[in-house]
């Protein structure tokens, strides 16, 4: 469907001359993108709106973003693979905010750092198989990401202390994060497989 949008739009560009008909493939794939993200953004909103969780879906997708910066992740073929993940990781973060009361958030925030913080220590950088790095910048990233950790972390085991929720939020868009960074790594080993 994006896709579709994508051409239509690239060739109403094209057919007014605002673009070049050469690069309409081009133009297409970067409008792809684009409306992708409005479209995920809007979610993001709407989810935010329906649930009145402003501040803590803001601080999740906030930090699960931050996080997949430096750490990488999984990230499905298609765009409305991404969307349905987005989807599911917002429903169930909503669901524990509706259901778990402000202690039990606490604790489920402490223990998903404690899952994080192997994931973050020695499964990120997750490499594009068609894309490797090079060893300066795996450990740019690999230090940015534990820095974003070791800042997170802080910050969610003061705030148990007076504002339980904000240690689950932040705990959450980590977590999201880190089972990201395992699923992509699992993905890559089959693939490698695969190869030999």
């Amino acid at each position: 469907m994006l896709h579709v949008l994508a051409s239509k739009t690239a060739l109403f560009y094209a057919k007014r001359g605002r673009i070049s008909r050469e690069l309409t493939d081009v133009y297409s794939i970067s409008f792809e993108i684009l409306f992708a993200q409005i479209l995920n953004f809007l979610l993001i909103v709407a989810a935010a709106v329906l649930s009145k969780q402003y501040i803590p879906i803001g601080v999740f997708i906030g930090m699960f973003l931050w996080m997949r910066k430096y750490a990488g992740g999984y990230t499905p073929k298609s765009h409305l693979g991404c969307t349905l993940i987005l989807s599911i990781m917002l429903l169930l973060f909503i669901t524990g905010l509706e259901f778990l009361s402000a202690d039990v958030q606490a604790v489920f925030g402490l223990w998903f750092l404690v899952f994080t913080a192997p994931v973050i220590c020695f499964r990120v950088l997750v490499n594009q198989l068609d894309n490797p790095l090079f060893k300066k910048e795996k450990f740019r990233l690999r230090s940015n990401a534990l820095l974003v950790y070791c800042f997170a972390s802080a910050v969610s085991i003061i705030s148990v202390f007076f504002i339980h929720g904000l240690a689950f939020h932040i705990a959450s868009g980590l977590f999201c994060n880190a089972v990201s960074v395992m699923i992509e790594r699992t993905r890559q080993k089959h693939i490698s497989q695969d190869w030999d």
